[in-house]
């Protein structure tokens, strides 16, 4: 079973694994674990050892990781996207004077996490030439008739340590998403910048493109909120609101020179990632002040299973116990539990996501084809007959309502709070008021963002 001393053991393994000082003797450590596992399931069909089968199932997703976040920075011109990536990141773009507004392309900036920003020319600018195009067509966009198409994308690469860049490779447009995977995008705008109306409603357009484009792994930042901030405050509100409309309510006003914001902004980064994009990644490549703290880090990861898990059906108890367990080894591990501790809340992934499944599948009478003489015979004089089915859908508000409280009460714990805590109740009708809108989309990157800013509320007073 799942508090098995010899289970923690293994999970000692993983952690060590999963820390800085990884070592081929703890892999070798780690894969010997694992094969144990699976060859107890195939000595015996007991439930400690299906049991053992799914930890190690959980186990093996944390150790193979998953893709390096590719994020693409796109603005206008002075919009301060370059000093945005420097804030966060550091290094390459200020070490090296080179931007893509000088390069007329893509810079493609690597980190040593693996991280990739990938920098890219204004948009919106002269109409001469073909800057603005390149942009939308590296961000798999149409290209804009008013401007003219580049016969490829110059794409220019920096690497973290390395004071000159490459030269500058021609990527032909069909190869775009072959060299440039990318997983999110930044869009930056200068929230000081008073619009006209046809640029409101030229920007407005833009945005619905990107939405369109990239749904929940979109994140628009409002740059230059220091300057807002000497303006008066009817029209530092107004200049706030044009920018919110064009961006759906979605802008992050931040600033680059007093770092206000910037936690904000770096949380729903974080939360916009894909789920197959391990946050550790950019966690490792931020600046030390613009690092998250461990509550912080810990509700980013866990909104974006739970947001995974809303979207599972009935059919997947497989899965839901995989991600229930992996959502609680990396709790633990972030919260450095003892045995004790481990074997106390070791059965519960299994059990809950046993009992979270049921919310995925309902009985229903479904109306059927009389069978046979009698049936037949009977059908004629009216009867009907109904054979009863499990009908699975999605676990959606009804799932979270179950999850959420449970996941909040843990970390609650963990942080050892002097005040108290929300109740069950409480949290199911923050769920059904803030998510319940948008689970009908079934965009898990819009959901992860909601989840996440839930679990922040419930916690903004630690």
């Amino acid at each position: 079973m799942l508090g098995d001393p010899n289970v923690y053991d293994g999970l000692k393994i993983l952690l060590a694994a999963l820390g800085e000082a990884v070592t081929e003797k703890s892999l070798d450590e780690f894969e010997r674990f694992l094969k144990k596992l699976h060859t107890k399931k195939s000595e015996s069909a007991k439930p400690e050892n299906e049991e053992a089968r799914i930890l190690s199932l959980a186990l093996l997703k944390l150790q193979r990781g998953g893709t390096y976040p590719q994020i693409a920075v796109v603005g206008m011109v002075s919009a301060g996207k370059s000093t945005l990536v420097n804030t966060l990141f550091g290094l390459p773009i200020a070490e090296t004077k080179i931007t893509p507004d000088t390069t007329k392309g893509v810079l493609s900036v690597g980190y040593q996490s693996g991280l990739t920003i990938y920098d890219t020319p204004g948009i919106f600018g002269d109409d001469k030439y073909p800057y603005h195009n390149i942009t939308r067509l590296f961000l798999s966009l149409s290209e804009d008739s008013d401007y003219p198409r580049p016969m490829a994308i110059p794409l220019q690469t920096v690497q973290y340590g390395h004071s000159q860049p490459s030269d500058v490779d021609q990527i032909a447009l069909d190869n775009i998403k072959k060299y440039a995977p990318i997983t999110n995008v930044l869009w930056v705008v200068n929230a000081s910048r008073t619009l006209t109306g046809p640029e409101k409603k030229l920007l407005r357009t833009f945005f619905k493109e990107l939405e369109a484009q990239y749904k929940g792994r979109l994140v628009v930042a409002g740059t230059h909120l220091d300057t807002l901030n000497d303006k008066p405050l009817d029209e530092r509100k107004e200049m706030l609101q044009q920018w919110s409309e064009v961006s759906n309510g979605q802008l992050i006003p931040i600033s680059s020179v007093t770092g206000e914001g910037l936690d904000q902004l770096v949380r729903v980064l974080f939360a916009s990632l894909p789920d197959h994009t391990p946050l550790s990644k950019l966690q490792e490549s931020l600046i030390g002040a613009r690092k998250l703290n461990r509550l912080s880090f810990v509700l980013v990861e866990i909104s974006r299973m739970l947001a995974s898990i809303m979207l599972l059906d009935g059919t997947q108890i497989e899965t839901i116990q995989v991600t229930l367990i992996e959502m609680f080894i990396l709790i633990c591990d972030h919260y450095g539990v003892d045995q004790d501790t481990w074997q106390r809340y070791s059965g519960d992934a299994i059990r809950i996501g046993r009992e979270v499944q049921s919310i995925g599948a309902n009985k229903a009478r479904k109306l059927r084809d009389p069978k046979g003489f009698w049936e037949r015979l009977r059908f004629v004089f009216g009867a009907k007959f109904f054979d009863t089915v499990t009908e699975f859908h999605a676990l959606g508000v009804d799932g979270l309502k179950e999850l959420l409280p449970m996941v909040y009460l843990t970390i609650y714990d963990f942080e050892r709070s002097s005040q108290a805590a929300f109740s069950k109740e409480d949290i199911q009708k923050l769920v059904e008021v803030h998510v319940m809108p948008l689970i009908q989309d079934h965009d898990e990157g819009r959901l992860t963002i909601i989840i996440n800013r839930l679990l922040i509320s419930l916690f903004e007073t630690l």
